[in-house]
Formats: C-alpha cells, sequence, structure tokens
C-alpha cells in the first residue's frame, strides 16, 4: 500500500492521471491519505516542521513484522528493482532456511549459515596476541617492504609520537641500520606492554 500525506482528493487526480502526464496512470494499489500525519509519525518519517513524510520503504511480512526498511533523501528516487530483489530474498530465506549473500538474485545459491559456521575437531588458538602479530610487525618494519622513510618517520620513533616534526626531512632507506635499530627497539617495547617510542 501507498501512504502519502496528501489529500484523498490529491491521491485520487494522481491515480486517474496518465503516466505521460506524471501520474500514476491507474494503480490497483491502496492509496492512503494520511493527512492527520498519525501513520508517518508512528513509523518515524515525518517531518515535523514541514508536514510531510521522508520517501520511505517499509516490507512487512504477513506476521506483522517489519523486515527492510529504507529511507531516500528527498531528491533521490527509489529502485524497484532491488526491492523486488530484497522481496525475493525474503520469501527465499524464509522457504528454505539459508541466507542471502551481497548482490543475490532470484535462482542463485543461498548460504547454509549453521553449515558454514560449524567447526569440526579442535580449535587451535595462539596462546597471546603478541605470539599473532609478532611476525606481522616484523614484516611490516624490517624494511622488506622496499619503501623510503622520511627522517620525520625515525625522529618520531626515536623520541616518541607527540613530539614536533623536523622541519625539513631527509629520505632514509627502510633497510639502513639506523632505521632497523630504532625499529627493533620500538617493537620489543610494544611486546612488552610498554611504552612505544622509546629506542634511542
Amino acid at each position: 500500500m501507498f501512504a502519502s500525506t496528501d489529500s484523498e482528493q490529491s491521491l485520487r487526480a494522481w491515480n486517474n492521471t496518465s503516466e505521460m502526464d506524471g501520474g500514476l496512470g491507474g494503480v490497483h494499489v491502496p492509496l492512503i491519505s494520511d493527512c492527520n500525519h498519525k501513520v508517518s509519525r508512528e513509523y518515524g518519517v515525518l517531518i515535523e516542521e514541514e508536514g510531510v513524510a521522508q520517501r520511505a520503504l517499509f516490507i512487512i511480512d504477513p506476521k506483522g513484522i517489519i523486515r527492510n526498511v529504507a529511507i531516500n533523501d528527498a531528491e533521490v528516487g527509489r529502485n524497484v528493482d532491488e526491492t523486488l530483489r530484497i522481496l525475493d530474498a525474503l520469501a527465499f530465506k524464509d522457504a528454505f532456511g539459508e541466507g542471502c549473500p551481497a548482490d543475490w538474485k532470484k535462482g542463485d545459491a543461498g548460504l547454509k549459515t549453521a553449515e558454514v559456521t560449524r567447526v569440526e575437531g579442535p580449535v587451535e588458538l595462539k596462546k597471546s596476541w603478541s605470539e599473532w602479530a609478532r611476525p606481522k610487525l616484523t614484516r611490516a618494519i624490517s624494511g622488506t617492504s622496499q619503501r623510503s622513510v622520511g627522517a620525520l618517520s625515525l625522529n618520531r620513533l626515536s623520541q616518541g609520537f607527540n613530539t614536533p616534526a623536523p622541519p625539513s626531512p631527509s629520505l632514509i632507506s627502510p633497510t639502513s641500520n639506523a632505521f632497523q635499530l630504532a625499529a627493533e627497539k620500538n617493537l620489543e617495547a610494544a611486546m612488552a606492554n610498554t611504552s612505544v617510542g622509546v629506542a634511542n
């Protein structure tokens, strides 16, 4: 059904006007006049100061449960194909109990989420965050990325991150000994849960 803050007479005239002239051309959908703003206010889409409703779409299932809400900017139209896609996806989910991935379309396979999330056998977890993070952090700051790093970065590593930047940084290679020594000391400090930026 369609609800609008327009009057009953306005909606009737709109429906009786041909599509070529900007009307609905006689759609067979209930058109509801919400002149007292009760419906739009209860659904949370009324713009009080203007007395009009936002462009909103609510998909409500036969049990009266709202399954999807879309609210568009006043100058942005809605997409009928996307609405039909969502309706198909909701019907598919209700019929087969499977989820629908992004861009799912009618006829596509669903997601059997219960099977995807089931874990077979024992789960092996790392003992600590540092055991998981150390190899990644070591690779990130070891110089294997072949990027040049300014003296600004080196100075801030050695002095702490809250110090002002030097006026004109020169470039140094991340594979240089000076950079690696500072990076390794900061990595050790991070892994020991102490302050980063203490390398001298």
